[in-house]
């Protein structure tokens, strides 16, 4: 039996009320702040409208420095590089500043995202002029959808890992579609390949080939059209390039000798002043030379002959143009009539390895 004193009234201790429990560590504690009204606004259109805006001048800017590869240089591929690093480069700083005077944590993050999904979507620009892409889509929507999937994943996911998940996933999907764009290349490329080789091998006559150590092969391709007779084309550029020519070019075309016409001539001598044409032709041995000249200024020539039995052979000149087809280079010093004597037919299979060097 007890003999501590009964405590007094009102004095029993009450059970104590259970901690608050602790919040929860690791992982999953480190969700994305939220965002104020203006850092919310500086986010969608920093998704949205800018890669929009970005993607639609560079892929202008990018037509424009492929014409001016073609015309006039990299001054307009250089200009463009420059204008793509300002504009990422700009709109990161841009974008980085306005969420740090917004108080948003960790606000590198977001701008990283979005100019690591630009810089990635504008691969698409060289890939187009090197693959000669025709189905990939338009720029400013690549730069849209990878900004948008990168936005999405980042604010989407609650671990401390959201930052570099998102790049990741930035990074495979443009790699991806940068891949599925070369694949598709590569595979046109194989089908062409294969329809020029069953083209040249049903070629109805000889063709010829220009066995000149200064020249070599840069394309090929047969024309087959109501527009034009049917003949065998093959492009050639000097083997040392010299400021002399270059952008300076050959083609030499293969295709079947008509008759004669009604005064007597061969086509050899089509457009030519001997039959009341525009063109000054002259005899070299069984070549005629034919020259398109602006008075003393020369703008074309051609060396014509009958390389085999009924087939000829027209050794064109291919000087660079602009887009007005006008030359942009003066017309160099070229013997037509000696490099006529390198003309001959081709050996078996040796168009069909013309083909396959220019197309790899």
């Amino acid at each position: 039996m007890s003999i501590a004193p009964d405590p007094p009234p009102g004095s029993e201790s009450e059970p104590a009320s259970d901690p608050a429990p602790a919040p929860p560590s690791g992982p999953e504690s480190e969700s994305a702040p939220a965002l104020g009204k203006g850092a919310v606004w500086t986010v969608v259109v920093a998704t949205t409208l800018y890669p929009l805006l970005v993607g639609a001048a560079l892929w202008v800017g990018g037509m424009f420095a492929l014409l001016g590869l073609l015309y006039s240089g990299w001054g307009y591929t250089v200009l463009l590089a420059v204008a793509a690093l300002a504009l990422v480069g700009g709109g990161h700083c841009l974008f980085l500043w306005i969420l740090r005077r917004q108080g948003v944590a960790r606000p590198w993050e977001f701008p990283t995202v979005v100019s690591t999904a630009l810089a990635l979507a504008l691969l698409q620009l060289p890939l187009v002029v090197l693959l000669r892409l025709d189905g990939s889509p338009p720029l400013p929507l690549t730069c849209l959808g990878l900004s948008l999937l990168g936005t999405v994943t980042l604010a989407a996911l609650r671990h401390r890992h959201r930052f570099v998940s998102a790049l990741a996933l930035v990074v495979a999907a443009a790699l991806l579609l940068h891949g599925m764009s070369w694949t598709t290349a590569v595979e046109s490329q194989r089908r062409d390949r294969e329809e020029l080789l069953g083209e040249v091998s049903d070629f109805p006559v000889a063709i010829a080939v220009l066995d000149s150590p200064d020249w070599e092969p840069s394309g090929m391709h047969v024309i087959d059209n109501d527009v034009q007779e049917k003949s065998a084309d093959i492009t050639y550029v000097p083997v040392d390039p010299s400021p002399e020519l270059d952008g300076f070019g050959l083609t030499l075309r293969s295709h079947p000798l008509e008759g004669e016409h009604e005064s007597g001539w061969t086509p050899l001598y089509e457009l030519c002043d001997l039959e009341d044409g525009p063109w000054a032709c002259e005899e070299h041995g069984d070549t005629v030379i034919a020259v398109d000249a602006d008075g003393e200024e020369i703008e074309f020539m051609e060396a014509r002959t009958e390389f085999t039995d009924g087939v000829r052979a027209t050794l064109m000149t291919d000087p660079p143009n602009d887009p007005r087809r006008a030359s942009t280079m003066e017309f160099p010093d070229i013997d037509m009539a000696r490099l006529s004597e390198h003309i001959r037919e081709a050996e078996p299979g040796e168009a069909e390895e013309i083909i396959l060097a220019v197309t790899e």
